[in-house]
């Protein structure tokens, strides 16, 4: 069983609302695939990997200061669920009046 679980850092005044999205659909948790968000960190974790996890991934930070995005690309290669993970790593963007950090 593989699972994929990214975790973002972010900050900003007030606290952003956070937001994950795949392919730009907006993306709720369920049994396969949950998002947790604390004061200053943001996963999303999916569990049991498939082809269909393949997309576009975004993690949103919005208040009233503004907002900001972070893309992550997912590939899941082959029946082993091996997958490719494209990201910025150690990037911060300027969010809300703080960071987000991947």
């Amino acid at each position: 069983m593989s699972q994929w679980k990214p975790e973002v850092k972010f900050s900003g005044y007030p606290k952003p609302d956070i937001k994950w999205t795949k392919d730009e659909d907006l993306i709720e948790s369920d049994n396969r695939c949950k998002i947790y968000v604390d004061e200053t960190t943001s996963t999303i974790a999916i569990y049991s990997v498939e082809r269909k996890d393949t997309g576009t991934y975004a993690i949103k930070a919005s208040n009233s200061a503004g907002s900001a995005y972070l893309q992550l690309s997912l590939r899941v290669i082959g029946k082993r669920n091996l997958f490719v993970y494209r990201g910025t790593l150690g990037v911060k963007l300027l969010a809300c009046g703080g960071t987000i950090d991947c």
